[in-house]
């Protein structure tokens, strides 16, 4: 990571927050923390290296207007993460930050072709996606690490 205190000069108050229990949730992700010009305030962004060459990209940012993002393979949010549970219309909030710590961790996955992040431990909610009409016939699971890499199919047997 740059200087902490070169990079803390440029935030606003809110950024610097953010950074701070980024850090004290991640501290061996420091070196991913970058500062990207954006008008007169930097947006945050912190680009962690993936383990694996087929691992899908992950971001995160904060940008000058406070609101926290987050990216994995094609797919982001902004804000606080509303996350299908269980049976179909149930949802739970998740914050950014244990989002990122579930990703890091392989508990959260990409489901491709339409990269839509899954939590792998909600088993009721991934038989739903496997048996919906309306979804691919042939869904595929990507993980950060690469480890859990392959069909959904496989992993629900």
């Amino acid at each position: 990571m740059q200087n902490r205190s070169r990079i803390d000069a440029r935030l606003n108050e809110a950024q610097r927050r953010f950074l701070d229990a980024f850090l004290a949730r991640f501290p061996e992700l420091a070196g991913a923390i970058q500062l990207k010009p954006c008008g007169d305030n930097p947006t945050l962004l912190i680009d962690p290296p993936p383990p694996s060459p087929r691992s899908p990209q992950l971001q995160i940012w904060l940008d000058p207007a406070d609101e926290e993002s987050i990216s994995l393979g094609g797919w982001h949010t902004h804000g606080e993460i509303w996350r299908e549970t269980g049976a179909e219309g149930h949802y739970e909030i998740v914050t950014i930050l244990d989002f990122l710590a579930e990703i890091l961790e392989d508990r959260t996955v990409l489901l491709t072709p339409r990269d839509k992040p899954v939590l792998l431990a909600d088993r009721e909610h991934l038989l739903l996606i496997a048996t919906d009409p309306d979804e691919p016939e042939t869904l595929t699971i990507r993980s950060w690490s690469g480890r859990l890499d392959g069909p959904l199919e496989a992993f629900l047997t």
